[in-house]
């Protein structure tokens, strides 16, 4: 039996992740200006630059990777936007729909 052991399969894994992690955190990042996004066309620029301060978009994308990352290993997922709650549950409700 030359099977692979499940520990090995799931450090092969983790590469993988970070690698997608870090795909999708690029895209996310060179779409532009996440607050137009995040905020209602009618905010004034004050109401901008405090969601930009509160969410860290003036912080170096770097920083802004490492606080992804820590958020992600530590399973805040942030909040759903079009729900309005905590997006973790939101996701793990749906995924029995998806894997069907």
């Amino acid at each position: 039996m030359s099977g692979r052991s499940p520990l090995r399969t799931l450090l092969q894994f983790v590469p993988v992740l970070y690698i997608v992690s870090l795909i999708v955190f690029v895209l996310v990042y060179l779409t532009g200006d996440l607050s137009a996004l995040l905020i209602p066309e009618d905010a004034s620029e004050e109401d901008r630059l405090a969601l930009v301060a509160a969410w860290g978009l003036d912080q170096p994308w770097y920083l802004q990777y490492l606080r992804y990352m820590g958020n992600i290993l530590t399973g805040d997922f942030g909040v759903s936007y079009r729900y309005g709650t905590e997006a973790l549950p939101v996701v793990i409700e749906r995924i029995p729909a998806t894997l069907q």
